[in-house]
């Protein structure tokens, strides 16, 4: 039998249609393979399609550590951390309490003086780190992906303030006078 052009057309555009697919297919499988998404015990838990799609939380190690993570420093931020920035009457005796035992205890010269710079680190915390916390924590508990991102940015800003607090008691060390100093 005889086929006719447009059967040839139609044809070719289906094996081409075809081939596409089979290639969206394997990247698709490669980005997941590389992602974190395709560990079985972390947010994305291998995509969709995989048998740990719906793993409670508490069998998710990765996400359940940050959940707590992220639960214990909103109350640390909003009761203890925010002391620095904020009147003191705006806070529980428990929360100026656990302020005091920690400064006698540890001796902290940032939290004792609070410096310009450190009060201004307080209020990127508290502006943006706390709501970051509870989206955070709704995040990996409901598997969004969507926080990955945020969660990149969240790390940055984190080691981005780190570097001034410990710099501050490096450079501050007992006898170095704000010099560095080896030993």
């Amino acid at each position: 039998p005889r086929v006719s052009n447009t059967e040839r057309e139609r044809g070719g555009e289906e094996r081409e249609s075809e081939r596409k697919k089979s290639i969206m297919a394997a990247t698709a499988a490669t980005t997941r393979r590389w992602s974190i998404a395709a560990h079985p015990l972390s947010l994305g838990g291998g995509g969709d399609s995989s048998a740990h799609a719906h793993l409670p939380l508490t069998q998710r190690p990765f996400d359940l550590f940050f959940v707590f993570y992220f639960i214990t420093h909103v109350p640390t931020s909003l009761l203890v951390d925010a002391q620095c920035v904020l009147p003191p009457g705006n806070f529980p005796q428990a929360a100026r309490d656990a302020l005091a035992y920690h400064l006698e205890t540890f001796k902290d010269p940032l939290m004792g003086t609070c410096p310009a710079w450190l009060r201004s680190i307080i209020w990127c915390e508290l502006a943006l780190q706390v709501p970051f916390f509870i989206l955070a924590t709704y995040a990996f508990c409901a598997r969004k992906n969507w926080i990955r991102m945020p969660s990149i940015a969240y790390g940055v800003h984190t080691a981005t303030t780190l570097a001034p607090i410990l710099g501050s008691f490096w450079l501050s060390g007992s006898g170095g006078g704000g010099k560095l100093t080896a030993g």
